[in-house]
């Protein structure tokens, strides 16, 4: 593994948060100069009952949670830390799910260009599609339904949109992904830091093979503050799966298109009804808010926006949302362009008649094609917009040029030829990559001959997935990892290498290694059990072996060639998996 970037000092504890209110674990936390990526995870994947980082505390969908170790790191990666846990924000029971969040220092939306800058963080579900054009790998397309199936644990980052509001439009917006769930590569080729969920995530009705990132604040923590802003779940049935949603919201008195105020250990209460956001008008709960971005402007209760942009003035709260899929708001006309509401736009509040309001509805703030999301998706839904932030200032910033990395690396701006989402500068002068010949190319882009062969598919359906981190060296004091995922859980594999490539027919899939081989011990590949699922991974320090001298073929300038394999038990030829391969050189 590459040497990680050092996480933010912090005075407080794992256990912290769950004995003391939350105001006191915010005032320890990070500093407005330090953003911090918190999030939640819906009631049905995996990761829901497995024990946190922070403190072996079993993880809920009410949980308010970070990367573990603070920052999104390469895999592989513990389980999230709980930063705020769900009783803290006064939430009980069983159902207790957190799906939008807002620490209330959101934004402003950009209001001018060049003025006022940003960009929209966001997430989507296992059912989002995304545009084929907008985006640059990786992206929605590239990561959703129509691609690697691990959209759904990511997050993505615009390319800097014009103000708002954008109405619908065949011409998507530009967007990178920014964060990954496993911090692995990805079917899409890249290995960007990711946040300890799973990986990846089929659209199937729960409970899912891997996680959903529900609620999502991008941008850091500001104290002091009144308090956290959230919204609970509706309990109507989702028209993709046909399973009803959790219904917190109406377990703890609400509904789902309420924004809520809390964080000091007792019951929430409602700030921003959901009448005053135009939802619910048909019935109690039939909208569920699923999205939130909110600058708070400091004066006691909910100041609803009269038209946009008017919180730039202070006078009026900057509350931005998206509905969920199947809410009864879904198609009918928006306020500001009267075109139909679909579940991937940006919404404001009602734009009043006053104001040359054309619907009592939500008015469409930035419609989903500008996200890069797909307005009519299959049987007509369109992609769902799960979490949302919009930040003033660049949330990972690495090598201080002021601009987003993400989108730096994705325009050309600045090179990533380790594809790992980081500025190749601030790879070297962190250490995190190894420039031995000081040309200031990480050695790995020079090294790593690149990966080819074809993986066999498992009894699950997926695809096992080769990567490597870092440099092979004779000298590197950092580790090489060369790793797999999207393995069978549980099952024992090894990792076996040799000094040509192959493609020779092999157990029902590809040798891509030419024998003799040599083979490493074997390892369990752990993730979820049970059932069986594609959350398991093997991962070897190959450093460790070159420098060990075990191996006299191991030396600077030897060309391996390097596959993994595994045990499957249900695969229908020869109980085994096999991943695709790497290439590699050693470097001295």
């Amino acid at each position: 593994m590459q040497h990680r970037e050092t996480p933010l000092a912090r005075s407080r504890s794992g256990l912290l948060p769950r004995l003391a209110p939350v105001l006191v674990v915010l005032a320890l936390a990070a500093s407005p100069a330090a953003a911090q990526i918190t999030f939640s995870i819906d009631w049905h994947g995996p990761t829901n009952g497995l024990p946190d980082g922070a403190g072996n505390v079993p993880i809920t969908e009410g949980d308010i949670l970070e990367p573990p170790g603070y920052m999104p790191d390469l895999g592989p990666l513990g389980q999230p830390d709980i930063m705020v846990p769900a009783a803290a924000l006064g939430l009980t029971g069983e159902r207790v799910e957190v799906d939008a969040l807002s620490f209330g220092y959101d934004g402003p939306a950009p209001h001018v260009a060049g003025t006022v800058s940003g960009h929209w963080w966001y997430s989507v579900d296992e059912y989002a599609f995304g545009l084929v054009e907008p985006g640059i790998a990786p992206y929605v397309y590239s990561e959703g339904v129509w691609g690697a199936m691990e959209g759904s644990a990511d997050v993505f980052v615009d390319g800097k949109l014009p103000p708002g509001p954008l109405p619908p439009s065949i011409i998507g917006g530009p967007h990178t992904a920014a964060i990954d769930g496993n911090g692995f590569r990805g079917a899409s080729g890249f290995a960007y830091r990711g946040t300890g969920l799973l990986e990846h995530n089929p659209p199937e009705a729960p409970p899912d093979l891997g996680d959903n990132l529900d609620a999502l604040d991008a941008d850091g923590l500001f104290p002091p503050l009144p308090g956290i802003f959230f919204s609970l779940d509706s309990g109507f049935v989702d028209p993709m799966t046909g399973v009803p949603n959790s219904g917190s919201a109406g377990a703890h008195g609400f509904a789902g298109g309420d924004v809520l105020l809390g964080g000091s250990g007792i019951a929430p209460v409602i700030y921003a009804p959901s009448h005053l956001l135009g939802l619910n008008q048909f019935a109690a709960d039939v909208d569920d808010l699923d999205a939130l971005a909110l600058l708070e402007n400091g004066i006691p209760g909910y100041q609803p926006s009269q038209f946009p942009h008017d919180w730039l003035n202070g006078a009026t709260d900057m509350l931005l949302f998206s509905v969920r899929r199947g809410s009864a708001v879904i198609g009918q006309p928006d306020s500001i362009f009267g075109a139909p509401i679909a579940p991937g736009d940006v919404l404001t509040t009602p734009l009043p008649p006053a104001h040359g309001g054309l619907s009592a509805f939500p008015g469409i703030f930035i419609a989903a094609e500008n996200l890069g999301l797909a307005r009519n998706g299959p049987v007509h839904f369109g992609d769902d917009l799960d979490g949302l932030d919009v930040v003033p200032h660049p949330v990972y910033d690495r090598d201080q040029d002021s601009v987003e990395d993400a989108w730096a690396i994705a325009s050309g701006a600045v090179p990533d030829c380790n594809r790992n989402g980081v500025p190749d500068g601030y790879d070297i002068s962190s250490g995190a990559s190894w420039d031995g010949n000081h040309n200031g190319i990480p050695d790995e882009c020079e090294y790593l001959m690149g990966f080819y062969c074809t993986a066999k598919v498992n009894s699950l359906g997926c695809t096992p997935i080769i990567g490597a981190f870092g440099t092979a060296s004779m000298t590197n004091p950092a580790s090489f990892d060369v790793s797999v995922v999207n393995v069978v859980s549980n099952k024992p594999g090894i990792f076996f290498y040799g000094f040509a490539p192959a493609a020779i027919p092999f157990q029902g899939g590809w040798l891509c290694v030419q024998p003799p081989l040599k083979r490493m011990p074997p390892q369990s590949s752990s993730g979820v059990f049970p059932p069986s699922s594609c959350t398991g991974f093997y991962t070897v320090d190959m450093n460790a072996r070159i420098q060990s001298g075990v191996d006299p073929f191991l030396f600077p300038g030897q060309i391996v060639f390097q596959q993994g394999w595994y045990r499957d038990p249900s695969s229908s030829s020869a109980g085994t998996g096999l991943s695709d391969a790497v290439g590699y050189t050693i470097a001295p």
